[in-house]
């Protein structure tokens, strides 16, 4: 056992990313559910999306897919957290590191390219 061990079985970057992993599932839903009309605040907002309606939903349907992926990711992400950290193989700050910010910032990375790729079908 670690100086980090809890009754709960989460550490804290696992806690942090099951956050955001959710966070990502409940933004993507309305998205995918084509529920979010054309608007200046929340959804892909690309050039293409405002030309139609038509464009807009379907961009945004395809993104909230793509933001779907990324929070199924993420919280497989906190478990893969909790369990290195629990096992012992690598210290808590160094998983808050590596598994927080890096595979994050890549997966984000990687959802916007896509997402932008497929704006340029319309």
């Amino acid at each position: 056992m670690n100086s980090y061990s809890s009754p709960l079985p989460l550490t804290f970057g696992g806690y942090l990313l099951l956050a955001v992993g959710l966070l990502l599932i409940g933004i993507s839903i309305p998205l995918i559910k084509r529920s979010i009309q054309m608007n200046q605040y929340y959804g892909v907002r690309t050039p293409e999306a405002f030309k139609s309606e038509e464009n807009w939903y379907e961009i945004n349907s395809y993104g909230g897919k793509q933001l779907l992926g990324l929070g199924f990711f993420t919280i497989i992400l906190s478990g893969l957290d909790t369990f290195f950290v629990l096992v012992g193989i690598i210290t808590h700050e160094l998983v808050v590191i590596m598994s927080v910010c890096l595979p994050f910032l890549i997966g984000l990375r990687i959802v916007f390219v896509r997402i932008m790729a497929y704006n340029e079908q319309f």
